[in-house]
């Protein structure tokens, strides 16, 4: 029996996305930091509009922010099991961090596109390096449904008027 395996965005797309992150910033990082970090790695622009982005401007890209949400335990749960993130628990809070072996990993990698994702994300970092996880998820949660509401003609069904 086959089975069908995502690569954009799914489990693996993630984990590699998030241990870029924590390899990057090499800071102890809450699941909804992770959330956020990853998202504006790839979609800068929507935190700083005159920013060019890793990944395309694409419409109504806020939900792939909604759904990463979803992925996150499991790439996270992934990265774990073989050893590339730790896990800390400090205060009732669960925070990652990368490991030795994980940030060996990621110096593996090279190329164009994980230059282009490393500034993006140290990009990210000097911006919200000093704000708190509960102050960057209020800016989000106000801001997020603007994310690719840029594009007013994305379907043919803007032009009909359902009642």
């Amino acid at each position: 029996m086959e089975k069908n395996i995502k690569l954009l965005n799914g489990t693996v797309d993630v984990a590699l996305r998030l241990l870029a992150v924590l390899s990057t910033c090499k800071i102890l990082m809450s699941e909804d930091r992770l959330a956020i970090y990853s998202y504006f790695a790839i979609h800068f622009s929507d935190m700083q509009k005159n920013e060019e982005s890793v990944h395309p401007d694409i419409p109504y890209r806020y939900s792939g922010y909604t759904k990463s949400r979803e992925i996150i335990p499991s790439s996270l749960s992934l990265l774990i099991s073989r050893g590339l993130v730790k896990c800390i628990i400090k205060k009732h809070n669960i925070l990652y961090s990368s490991t030795e072996m994980g940030d060996a990993l990621y110096e593996q990698i090279s190329g164009v596109y994980k230059i282009k994702l490393v500034n993006s994300i140290t990009k990210v970092h000097n911006v919200l390096k000093d704000t708190s996880d509960i102050q960057i998820l209020k800016k989000v949660s106000l801001s997020m449904q603007n994310w690719g509401s840029e594009f007013k003609y994305e379907s043919i069904f803007n032009e009909f008027d359902y009642e």
